[in-house]
């Protein structure tokens, strides 16, 4: 639980320094990859290092992913509003070995 808080709060505070930090995102193709790169970077800051493991996976095929609505979907009251809908991530969080099993045979 303390990993998907964090997460959370990291992935919100990117957002917000993002949109904070810059006078203006454009409500353009490059605004929401804008912001669908700092969620990425959020997500990658919990994959971990050898050294300080993170609790999502990076195994082929669990990549964390960023789905950002096309451009053109998007609705002219939603761009009128200046409210960006339909961003969504996915990741797979791992698991931790807690029990080895070991079996083996010494002949002589």
């Amino acid at each position: 639980q303390r990993g998907l808080d964090a997460l959370a709060a990291d992935m919100q505070s990117r957002v917000w320094v993002l949109l904070t930090s810059n006078p203006k995102i454009p409500y353009t193709t490059k605004g929401v990859a804008a912001i669908g790169g700092e969620m990425l970077a959020s997500l990658l800051s919990f994959t971990g290092t050898p050294s300080t493991p993170g609790f999502l996976s990076t195994d082929p095929g669990n990549e964390p992913q960023v789905l950002a609505p096309i451009f053109d979907d998007i609705s002219t009251a939603d761009k009128t509003a200046r409210i960006l809908r339909g961003m969504k991530f996915s990741a797979v969080a791992q698991g931790a070995i807690q029990t080895v099993v070991i079996a083996g045979t010494i002949t002589f």
